[in-house]
C-alpha cells in the first residue's frame, strides 16, 4: 500500500463519539449515512470512531488540496463545498 501524501500528517485524525446513523470523517465530520450509498449499515446508536486518512480513490486529491488550503491560511480559513 502506498504511504499517504505528506499533509496528512499535520492533521491529527479524529477520534471521538459520532451520533447514530452518522459516519465521522479524518477531520471529525459527521456525515449522515443516508448521504452515501454503499458504506455499510448504520450503526443505530452512538459510536466511538479512531478515524484513519481517507482511502485512495476519486476524492482522495480533493483532501489533499483541501488541507494544503488549510495549512497555507494565516489567521482565518473559511470555505464552501458545492455540490450537485
Amino acid at each position: 500500500m502506498p504511504a499517504h501524501h505528506p499533509i496528512f500528517s499535520s492533521f491529527t485524525p479524529f477520534r471521538g463519539e459520532v451520533p447514530p446513523y452518522f459516519i465521522g470523517d479524518f477531520l471529525g465530520a459527521n456525515i449522515a449515512h443516508e448521504f452515501v450509498a454503499g458504506w455499510c449499515e448504520p450503526c443505530t446508536v452512538a459510536h466511538y470512531v479512531e478515524a484513519a486518512p481517507p482511502q485512495f480513490d476519486e476524492e482522495y486529491f480533493e483532501w489533499i488540496a483541501l488541507l494544503e488550503a488549510v495549512s497555507a491560511a494565516k489567521s482565518s480559513f473559511t470555505m464552501i463545498e458545492l455540490c450537485a
